[in-house]
């Protein structure tokens, strides 16, 4: 006789999932060095405090101009340091040279793949994230289905390397191996600049946008956690907008490229 299957109780769903959870994470290997993203707002809301070799990081843009290229286009800065190339796998044309170098990214050590297929893209992803040579792949790939997305993340879990995917706002519905899933939304300018360090050029209110970061998913972290970051295109600064702490400052040259990267159509970005 076979017994009857039935499904679990709904105060176990939480427990299983939990457990599966705990069985699908990666296998991180500890002695990898911890990097920041440039900003610790940021940092905090991921599974390891940072971005750890091995790790896939997704950041879901919430529509255009939402600012998702943003912050990891600034994660670059610290991640080419520790050693192997950047490369960026732009088949969309989203990826604008003069905006990454303003925000500290070294072109000389950063690698540009242009490929002309989805299926190109995704294989120049996987190739990339195989090296033990990169450091990190920066992306904005559509479509990755669940066998492929595996497949990328125990490629980089076994070189090292750390994968920045940006998605569209669809993809925060589909299955995710990534080690954390954001969403980053633009927010209104805020008006009232009190929160604001004083600016002793001018009495005006900095030239800034604001983004906010929201947490969708999380291994070994706490989904539904927000914070709310502000641009300073005069002072070339990131900063935790409720606390007004600057958590990462860049060259003064950056003035109006944080909009460019964020906003610039994809026609329009040229290397």
């Amino acid at each position: 006789m076979i017994a009857a299957t039935t499904s679990p109780p709904p105060a176990e769903l939480p427990q299983l999932r939990g457990m599966l959870e705990r069985l699908e994470a990666p296998r991180y290997d500890h002695e990898r060095p911890i990097v920041s993203t440039g900003v610790a707002a940021v940092d905090r809301l991921l599974p390891r405090r940072g971005l750890q070799g091995g790790m896939l990081v997704e950041w879901v843009a919430d529509g255009p101009g939402s600012g998702a290229s943003l912050l990891p286009v600034a994660a670059l800065k610290n991640l080419q340091h520790t050693g192997g190339a950047i490369v960026v796998v732009d088949r969309e044309g989203h990826f604008y040279p003069p905006a990454a170098s303003a925000w500290g990214v070294d072109l000389q050590h950063t690698i540009v793949i242009r490929p002309t297929t989805e299926a190109d893209e995704l294989w120049a992803i996987d190739q990339a994230l195989r090296s033990p040579d990169v450091a990190a792949v920066l992306a904005w790939p559509e479509r990755i289905d669940s066998f492929t997305f595996r497949r990328l993340q125990l490629a980089a879990e076994a070189s090292g390397a750390i994968g920045l995917l940006v998605r569209p706002k669809r993809a925060q519905h589909e299955p995710t191996w990534a080690a954390a899933r954001l969403l980053i939304s633009p927010l209104p300018a805020n008006v009232n600049e009190s929160s604001w360090p004083p600016q002793p050029e001018t009495d005006a209110p900095p030239d800034c946008w604001r983004l906010n970061v929201a947490v969708l998913r999380s291994r070994g972290g706490r989904p539904g956690q927000s914070i709310e970051l502000a641009v300073d295109e005069q002072t070339g600064t990131i900063h935790e907008a409720t606390k007004h702490q600057t958590t990462v400052r860049f060259p003064a040259s950056t003035r109006h490229l944080a909009a460019q990267l964020a906003h610039r159509a994809p026609h329009e970005q040229t290397a």
